[in-house]
């Protein structure tokens, strides 16, 4: 999972923002890109073939039975910055890893609420690591983060310009 959904996953303790109309957000490695495709067909979503067909080497997209819209970034989410989930896809076995989850929100060029809202869970439900632990807990992982962040400008003014807009 990535979006919203997946902050609701792993930031349970918090009130959840789910609305009726909310999308489903997934990522996948492009070598499990068929594996997908097949699954969510075998579960009655409804791909859309001409821009799957156009896009699916970096995204798809499907329509749940419900019709939930269900979009499935491949190998990276490119919104205003592009975040290579790859380096840590399998960190965790629901969603993408901490760090990366909140990168995907801090990368936001126009903000919004309920985006600022997942933000403030994530920072408050977990701690920063300088490492990913051995023991299992989960934590933000600090070199995962200023690896993105420092290595481009872009990406550090965004985040730093979106860090200060936070309650």
């Amino acid at each position: 999972l990535l979006g919203g959904l997946a902050v609701r996953v792993l930031c349970h303790d918090f009130p959840p923002r789910l609305h009726r109309d909310q999308d489903i957000d997934f990522g996948c490695l492009s070598k499990g890109r068929k594996d997908v495709v097949a699954y969510l067909e075998s579960a009655g979503c409804v791909p859309d073939r001409r821009f799957n067909s156009l896009n699916g080497d970096r995204q798809m997209y499907f329509n749940a039975p419900s019709g939930r819209p269900i979009d499935v970034m491949v190998d990276q989410l490119t919104m205003c910055h592009v975040l290579d989930f790859r380096p840590r896809f399998n960190a965790l076995p629901l969603t993408l890893d901490v760090a990366d989850l909140l990168l995907t929100k801090l990368q936001i060029v126009e903000l919004n609420k309920k985006d600022a809202r997942d933000i403030v869970h994530l920072l408050s439900a977990f701690t920063l690591v300088n490492v990913p632990s051995s023991s299992g807990a989960v934590g933000i992982d600090a070199a995962r983060f200023s690896k993105v962040v420092g290595a481009d400008w872009g990406w550090w003014r965004t985040v730093t310009d979106n860090l200060k807009k936070l309650p």
